[in-house]
């Protein structure tokens, strides 16, 4: 899905996850809840790395914005989306905005408390996982956001 999303083939998509984890940029982890899925996580080191993009001074100006930033970051959604659909790439969010998205009540079958669920995989979600980058996020629409 990686590679679909970078507009890449599945062999360079694995062989820069493969080089990008050798050097310590990303730790490879298995889902909780399906054993086949893997989670990509940024470790210290791949955060330095990070804080040195030259995009990351734009995110946090644009963060910053007080007046007209929803209006912007709606406006930017659009184009993103413009972009996505005029390449035929499926656009990737991270669950927070997704429609699948439902806050989740106490299982007690697992005993487990959990805070949302993914109506899409029918999983249980807890708080950091609906930050993480998910391919099958279908938005909520910009009147939504």
């Amino acid at each position: 899905m990686i590679a679909q999303f970078v507009g890449t083939s599945r062999a360079t998509a694995s062989q820069t996850v493969k080089r990008l984890e050798d050097k310590g940029y990303l730790q490879r982890k298995s889902a909780d809840q399906d054993k086949r899925s893997v989670i990509l996580d940024v470790p210290p080191r791949g955060e330095k790395l990070l804080a040195s993009d030259p995009i990351a001074p734009l995110i946090r100006a644009v963060a910053a914005l007080e007046v007209g930033a929803d209006n912007f970051r709606d406006l930017l959604g659009q184009i993103l989306r413009q972009l996505d659909a005029r390449q035929n790439r499926h656009h990737a969010d991270s669950c927070r905005q997704c429609i699948f998205l439902t806050e989740a009540a106490s299982n007690r079958a697992s005993r487990k408390q959990t805070e949302y669920t993914c109506r899409f995989f029918r999983a249980d979600l807890t708080g950091a996982e609906v930050d993480l980058l998910c391919f099958n996020f279908e938005g909520r629409g910009i009147d939504a956001l």
